[in-house]
């Protein structure tokens, strides 16, 4: 499924972040951009199979925020971690304009998304959760068809501990916890609600 005529990519970047901790507190913003020639994208043609093929020029530009606590609680120690990204990925030139993708944001390129994370440990013991916000995403060249944006969450328990000199891990994490219906690419849906279990044994 290659492209013979595929050609490389090139172009620059850059970002600037600003970073502040009080104490518990801690806060960072990024703000970035990216301006590619010839952006390699995987896009699904009329069979459904994805195939490579260059875009004459993308700017990506955009920001992101991180927002930590931390607090002890239950005898234990509480993190809450959130994330936030705005991006817009667009094409400031093309190759055909009878795709009618110039100025159009990026197939499959959620302009927002969000995540919550609360994380507590205590000794060997650490229980997490995860929410994540995946917004709109369009499907095509144009932007004339686009997937809904979703929230799917995940939980882990975790418990490390020593025995005879080795180190061990034992964990069970729910997948998809509330059981949303939701895809990433287009008539592919992801599971519903799964359990994962493990073990890790970390040789030294």
């Amino acid at each position: 499924m290659g492209n013979p005529d595929l050609r490389p990519e090139s172009g620059y970047s850059g970002d600037l972040s600003v970073s502040w901790q009080d104490g518990r507190w801690h806060f960072e913003t990024t703000a970035f951009q990216l301006l590619l020639d010839d952006w390699i994208l995987w896009q699904p043609g009329s069979d459904g199979l994805f195939r490579p093929g260059n875009l004459r020029r993308v700017w990506s530009r955009g920001v992101e925020t991180k927002a930590s606590l931390g607090l002890g609680w239950l005898g234990g120690y509480l993190q809450i971690i959130t994330r936030f990204r705005l991006t817009r990925a667009t094409n400031t030139a093309v190759y055909d304009a009878n795709t009618g993708a110039l100025h159009k944001i990026l197939p499959y390129t959620p302009q927002q998304s969000a995540a919550a994370t609360l994380l507590w440990s205590r000794g060997g013991w650490s229980v997490a959760y995860i929410h994540q916000y995946t917004g709109k995403r369009f499907t095509n060249a144009d932007n004339s068809e686009a997937m809904p944006a979703f929230h799917a969450a995940n939980a882990l328990l975790r418990f490390i501990f020593n025995w005879s000199g080795q180190r061990f891990s034992v964990s069970g994490r729910l997948e998809n916890c509330w059981n949303t219906a939701y895809q990433i690419l287009a008539f592919r849906p992801l599971p519903g609600r799964a359990w994962q279990l493990g073990v890790q044994w970390s040789l030294r």
